[in-house]
């Protein structure tokens, strides 16, 4: 178990899984959706890609949060 900013117990595993799925395949998810409709565009389709450097910072409460929008 992990403990959170307020001060409670989670599982990290399904905490980490969470935002594995949402920060990193949902973005891999989303492009390969948009893929077919950008290349269908008769101008230079472009996908950009938004970060932050949040992903560097070493807070143990939000490791996999931080973990996730790194990569």
């Amino acid at each position: 178990a992990n403990f959170d900013s307020a001060g409670g117990t989670r599982e990290c595993y399904e905490s980490a899984k969470e935002c594995i799925d949402t920060n990193y395949y949902g973005t891999v998810r989303l492009t390969k959706a948009l893929l077919p409709f950008l290349r269908l565009s008769p101008h230079k389709a472009r996908i950009v890609m938004v970060s932050s450097i949040a992903g560097q910072l070493c807070v143990s409460s939000t490791t996999a949060i931080l973990f996730t929008i790194a990569a």
